[in-house]
């Protein structure tokens, strides 16, 4: 019996579709976005595409709903109808309103943007991509590395804000250890490496966030949700938050918020993967007089006292 033949289906490079191409420009869009747990979900993923396709890519002045208004880059006028109309489902029905005001409310509060809302008759709203020309003005050595950081809401979070150049060198990963930070002994986390294969996007996102190493770091918007979200994708083995209370919500921000190299998602990841190699841990030894044994949460984690003896190896034989 004969195979049918495929058809694959190849872009073209030449003619009426590649100009309107190139006359339209392009964005930087990493594949970094896959592995981030905010933009996990389809719609949201759709939408972050969307607003990244409408901003202005440089100053320019539009007429929109009847009033001239300057963009800034990064920045663009919509209303949540156009928004809906333009992500569509299987069935070609629009995104509603309310799905789309959550979705620009959740970006808000991850630190991704910015909205002010215009309103009366011809009421519009101008969105703001935070940090968006550090990703979007790329050329050759000037490149950033990866989509994971939420640094802060003004600094441009949920783009990586911390540096738009790639560093000139990387931690060492030929010893058992990563750097989390290059800063004076004492100062900066040291995490076991979750593997030995060396990861250049964290490391080097690890050496761009050295720069606001100190002391008494800036208190920056912490992506609860989001260190949640690893938490439950890294260790799938270990109690469920299925409530995320004020307590927890609050050691969280209050461990981001001790030292600059913990502001990015990729300290964390691996802080996830570092506990992950522990038996004690992760459940896998015996209990103590019969008793069941023990298997840390994501509240007991982010304890102080049990943060710091877990990054200081205590539980590690």
């Amino acid at each position: 019996m004969s195979q049918p033949a495929l058809n694959i289906v190849q872009f073209p490079t030449s003619g009426g579709r590649v100009k309107e191409n190139r006359r339209g420009g392009f964005v930087a869009l990493y594949r970094s976005i896959r592995k981030d747990a905010r933009l996990s979900i389809a719609s949201r993923r759709a939408l972050w595409i969307e607003l990244l396709c409408q901003a202005s890519y440089e100053r320019e002045e539009v007429v929109f709903m009847g009033q001239r208004i300057t963009l800034e880059p990064g920045q663009l006028t919509t209303t949540y109808n156009i928004l809906g109309d333009n992500i569509r489902d299987d069935d070609n029905r629009a995104m509603s309103k309310e799905a789309v005001r959550r979705r620009l409310k959740f970006f808000q509060d991850e630190g991704m943007i910015s909205v002010e809302s215009h309103s009366g008759r011809n009421g519009y709203l101008l969105i703001t991509i935070l940090n968006y020309t550090a990703y979007q003005n790329v050329s050759g050595d000037t490149l950033p590395d990866t989509l994971l950081d939420t640094s802060n809401a003004s600094g441009g979070a949920g783009l990586n804000g911390i540096s738009n150049t790639l560093p000139d060198t990387l931690p060492d990963t030929q010893n058992n250890h990563i750097t989390i930070t290059n800063s004076p002994k004492g100062e900066g986390d040291r995490l076991p490496a979750a593997s030995d294969e060396p990861q250049q996007g964290n490391q080097s996102q690890s050496q761009q966030v050295e720069s606001q190493q100190t002391d008494n770091p800036q208190k920056s918007r912490c992506p609860v949700t989001a260190i949640v979200a690893l938490y439950h994708r890294v260790l799938p083995e270990l109690p469920e938050v299925k409530m995320l209370t004020d307590t927890r919500r609050k050691y969280i921000q209050a461990r981001w918020n001790e030292k600059a190299n913990r502001q990015t998602l990729d300290f964390w990841e691996r802080y996830f993967e570092y506990v992950r190699q522990s038996p004690f841990l992760m459940g896998q030894t015996d209990g103590s007089h019969g008793k069941p044994p023990f298997r840390a949460d994501l509240e007991w984690l982010v304890r102080p006292s049990n943060f710091a003896k877990v990054i200081e190896e205590k539980y590690h034989a």
